[in-house]
C-alpha cells in the first residue's frame, strides 16, 4: 500500500544520504541544529511494518501507523499493543485514525493501551492537523496520568 508519496528501501537510503549532507553543512556552518532520520511507517493489523527492519536500523526516529481497517467497529486494543510491541517503532502516530466528520476513528481500551506505551517507553502522537484532532483531552489526560510519553 503506497500512502501519501510513500517511499522504499532505496528511496530512504538515497534520503539518509541527503540528511547526512544537511548535517555537514549545518556542523561546517557552527550551527547546534541536526536533522533527525525518521519517517512514518506504514503498520498492517497485526503491527507490522511495510519496510525491512533492517532499512529501519539506521533512522533516528520511526513513527508508525496504520492507514488501513480504520473502520472497524470492534475493540482494536490487541491491534494497538502489537504495534507498540514492535521494536522498530518509538511513537504510535495518529492513534486512533479518526478524520473529523469522515471517520471516527478506532476504539480500544485506552487505559490498558496508554498502560503499555508507558511500560514499553513508546510516545503517542497527538496529531495537530485540524481535520485529525487524534487524540481528545480526556485520551491526552489518560495517558498522562498512565506515564506515557507524548509527541
Amino acid at each position: 500500500m503506497k500512502i501519501a508519496g510513500g517511499i522504499d528501501e532505496a528511496q530512504l537510503l538515497q534520503q539518509a544520504k541527503e540528511v547526512q549532507t544537511v548535517n555537514s553543512t549545518l556542523r561546517a556552518e557552527g550551527l547546534k541544529l541536526q536533522v533527525l532520520h525518521s519517517i512514518e511507517l506504514n503498520l498492517n493489523p497485526a503491527g507490522d511494518g511495510d519496510m525491512d527492519r533492517h532499512a529501519l536500523k539506521h533512522l533516528d526516529l520511526v513513527l508508525g501507523c496504520f492507514h488501513s481497517a480504520l473502520r472497524k467497529k470492534e475493540d482494536q486494543t490487541e491491534r494497538y499493543i502489537a504495534a507498540l510491541r514492535n521494536p522498530d517503532i518509538q511513537i504510535l502516530g495518529h492513534p486512533r485514525g479518526r478524520v473529523y466528520n469522515f471517520r471516527i476513528g478506532l476504539k480500544a481500551d485506552w487505559k490498558r493501551v496508554m498502560g503499555v506505551a508507558a511500560e514499553l517507553d513508546k510516545a503517542i502522537e497527538i496529531d495537530g492537523y485540524p481535520d485529525r484532532q487524534d487524540l481528545s483531552p480526556d485520551l491526552v489526560k489518560l495517558a498522562k496520568e498512565a506515564g506515557c510519553r507524548i509527541s
